[in-house]
């Protein structure tokens, strides 16, 4: 099987490559009949490191009574929701250590969203 390949530039200086396998016989189908196509896109923006700080991210306790700690390499945007899906608190997480006082909610299972600009991680906590 061979293949055909188109490249360009485009206005934000990425280049996108498509491969496109060609024909064949002996019951390989062609790409046209597959439908097959291969898209590579060369970027070149750089890695931002806070891409990685939400991994960083420590929680705890898990489950917890009263308070819950939010260790943030980071300022975040925290939200908690209940198992269905109505928003209970937001809050502002700062860089840091920073101590939530939680002991309005019942026992039971929260969703914690915590968010960065356009990164979003969401995590299950329980209060005991």
């Amino acid at each position: 099987m061979s293949s055909r390949t188109q490249g360009k530039n485009s206005d934000d200086g990425d280049e996108s490559i498509v491969i496109t396998p060609i024909s064949a016989s002996n019951g390989i189908l062609s790409a046209e009949a597959a439908g097959t196509t291969i898209n590579i896109i060369i970027s070149n923006e750089s890695l931002n490191l806070l891409n990685f700080e939400l991994d960083n991210l420590i929680s705890y306790p898990n489950p917890f009574d009263r308070f819950h700690f939010i260790d943030s390499p980071i300022q975040l945007k925290l939200e908690i929701f209940d198992v269905n899906g109505r928003i209970l608190l937001k809050q502002n997480i700062e860089v840091g250590e920073n101590k939530i006082d939680l002991s309005m909610l019942s026992k039971g299972f929260y969703i914690f969203k915590y968010i960065d600009q356009n990164r979003i991680m969401s995590k299950v906590i329980i209060k005991k």
